[in-house]
């Protein structure tokens, strides 16, 4: 840093001191790198604290853990309908279930979905 970089005075309690002296002399740095050092890392993480909000912020759109889990069953449930309709299909030759099973679209790709086959 030079001298000519703009200047803040700073003002924090004693024991906060003691611990960026510790800190900076433990690193090799001057009481001002560390800080520097410190608060320029805390904005390197800060897009993360953002994302962590709009991840939890998005979480909440889903309710409940037993709301999730529910929705989950229903979800399951409704596979397994879908997959016996395409067995039927199979089975009437109208549309091979491997076929979709393995198409690039496929929601459900190469997974078994449902019961035994």
């Amino acid at each position: 840093m030079k001298q000519t970089d703009p200047q803040y005075k700073l003002r924090f309690p004693p024991e906060l001191k003691e611990w960026v002296e510790a800190a900076a002399s433990e690193s090799g740095r001057s009481m001002n790198a560390e800080i520097v050092r410190r608060l320029q890392d805390s904005f390197k993480t800060q897009p993360r604290a953002g994302r962590s909000r709009m991840r939890g912020e998005r979480l909440e759109e889903f309710g409940s853990p037993q709301e999730v889990h529910q929705k989950l069953l229903e979800n399951a449930e409704e596979i397994q309908q879908l997959v016996g309709v395409l067995r039927l299909m199979e089975s009437e030759k109208e549309v091979p279930v491997r076929q979709v099973e393995n198409s690039p679209k496929s929601a459900i790709g190469n997974k078994r979905v449902g019961g035994p086959r």
